[in-house]
């Protein structure tokens, strides 16, 4: 007799089919719906779309246990060397979390908490049952927009680093990875394996990352001009300054031109000057020459002018007064006989217009110089800005290991850009999230079979696998159990030991790319 039942529950009766069934496969994978599909001789037996199936299968003295319940979704008819088959796939109760969709938003509330309201509907309806959900008081905010509950408890599960699966009792498991071993915890050798591949692969290894956050502006308030001095982006004290000879004050809503954000603008005049600047003195060196500096260069500047016209306007990113980069002249976008404010935005970096003048790279500036160039004198001219700031810059952060590049050599992402991540600690934490795990080549064993059937293989639960060449203790993600002529065995999938460099960074990219969090 073989080491399995099928049977068919109609009508409040148990059908035993065991004896027609030619084959079938159960197929169970984490966070999908199980799926079963077996042949028969046609005539044998027969199901219509919606009869419920159930399987239980055994190994040695062990008694039965179910490992599938479902319904029937198709019946295919076929031939296989001169006889009539009828091929039957069923589906486990998962399929109802792909049937129903939500749309809503947690903020702050616990992962279990938010599972429970994902499934409520499917569990005060009977469809499942909750009995090996376990708590997890982690905070996130979540939100899903018209989406299945599947997709939906998949996301939170990404997110909280948990595993979850309905067993064939139809019971909802939540449980963190790595958390679950089976007592006693099984281990399989040699003689429990039917095939397997082993191999050292280099291809899962990362050793070194950047990850390029969101975009954001200096100053945050994308005001430089409502004081003269403070403390800059690097650290140090930020000035302005006038011209030499000349006068600096902070000019507020009652002047000639009244600032366009804050409270105030910085202004500069000059007493018989044939030009007028005002200086910015960052209090230290800004690079902008990295692929997350900021590229843009924004403000404000106004003119008032009395008895001349201005000729030139220019912007000048220095090292210092020898060594900087230029603009070129403006004057065309300004109204030259003054009296306004004109909006000036300007790419800066490496790919930028700006001409440099001496010995400058633009991992070297220290200040920022807005000059005007009158026609004749300009006695009585003055020179605003405002609402001065950069931006296009990225939020960044950088992890490497160098001991792993010292045993393997450099395996390098030089940046991936997750614009969702919003400070240079969620960046970092990224890069390390990436590197951490992958930095020594992977032991992986493919093509697992065993002998028979192992019934006590649960999702998400650890196995230890012992063959000559290593040892690997990780958790099932997948497997298959198949009856074929009345041989049962079953197939399975180990996690984490096949992924490339490149599914590593996909599979961060997906989980940022699917939500937003903020754990505590």
């Amino acid at each position: 007799m073989p080491d399995y039942k099928v049977e068919k529950i109609q009508d409040g009766s148990t059908i035993d089919l065991t004896d027609v069934i030619d084959s079938f496969t159960v197929k169970a994978n984490m966070g999908f719906v199980q799926e079963l599909e077996m042949t028969f001789e046609l005539g044998d037996a027969t199901f219509d779309v919606g009869d419920t199936i159930q399987i239980s299968g055994t190994h040695g003295t062990l008694p039965l246990t179910k490992i599938f319940y479902g319904w029937v979704g198709t019946n295919k008819e076929g031939s296989r060397e001169g006889e009539k088959y009828l091929t039957v796939t069923a589906k486990d109760v998962t399929l109802k979390l792909e049937e129903r969709t939500i749309s809503k938003r947690y903020v702050s509330q616990g992962a279990t908490s938010i599972l429970l309201d994902i499934l409520a509907p499917l569990i005060s309806e009977g469809w499942i049952t909750t009995d090996n959900v376990e708590t997890n008081t982690s905070v996130y905010t979540l939100t899903v927009e018209n989406k299945t509950l599947l997709e939906a408890v998949n996301t939170l599960a990404d997110i909280s680093n948990w595993d979850w699966y309905i067993d064939p009792n139809r019971d909802l498991h939540f449980f963190q990875v790595d958390s679950k071993t089976l007592d006693p915890p099984l281990t399989l050798n040699d003689s429990d394996l039917n095939n397997y591949s082993y191999k050292k692969d280099i291809a899962n290894i990362v050793n070194r990352i950047t990850i390029l956050g969101a975009k954001y502006n200096y100053p945050t308030n994308q005001d430089w001009c409502e004081s003269l001095t403070g403390t800059g982006p690097t650290g140090g004290t930020f000035t302005w300054s006038p011209p030499t000879g000349g006068t600096i004050d902070l000019p507020d809503k009652t002047e000639f031109l009244p600032p366009q954000s804050g409270s105030v603008s910085v202004r500069s005049a000059v007493g018989t000057a044939t030009g007028n600047y005002l200086e910015l003195d960052f209090g230290g060196v800004l690079d902008f020459s990295k692929i997350w500096s900021f590229k843009t260069l924004n403000m404000k500047i106004g003119n008032e002018v009395k008895d001349t016209i201005i000729t030139e306007v220019s912007i000048y990113l220095m090292k210092d007064i020898s060594n900087y980069y230029s603009s070129g002249n403006l004057a065309s976008s300004f109204d030259k006989n003054g009296g306004s404010w004109v909006n000036v935005i300007l790419s800066i970096g490496p790919d930028s217009n700006f001409s440099p003048t001496g010995t400058i790279s633009w991992s070297e500036i220290q200040k920022i110089r807005i000059k005007v160039v009158f026609q004749g004198t300009a006695s009585s001219s003055k020179l605003y800005v405002d609402g001065l700031f950069f931006s296009d810059g990225n939020r960044k952060g950088f992890y490497e290991d160098t001991a792993s590049q010292s045993a393997w050599g450099l395996h390098e992402i030089p940046y991936m850009v997750r614009n969702n991540v919003r400070t240079d600690q969620e960046c970092y934490d990224e890069a390390k999230a990436v590197v951490e795990g992958n930095t020594i080549p992977a032991d992986v064993l493919e093509d697992l079979t065993s002998v028979d059937l192992r019934e006590e293989f649960k999702l998400g639960y650890k196995v230890t696998i012992s063959v000559p060449e290593t040892t690997i203790t990780s958790r099932t993600t997948s497997f298959d159990h198949v009856a074929d002529e009345g041989d049962l065995y079953t197939s399975f999938s180990i996690a984490s030991t096949t992924k490339t460099a490149s599914e590593i960074v996909k599979e961060h990219e997906e989980r940022l790319g699917t939500h937003e969090t903020e754990t505590t």
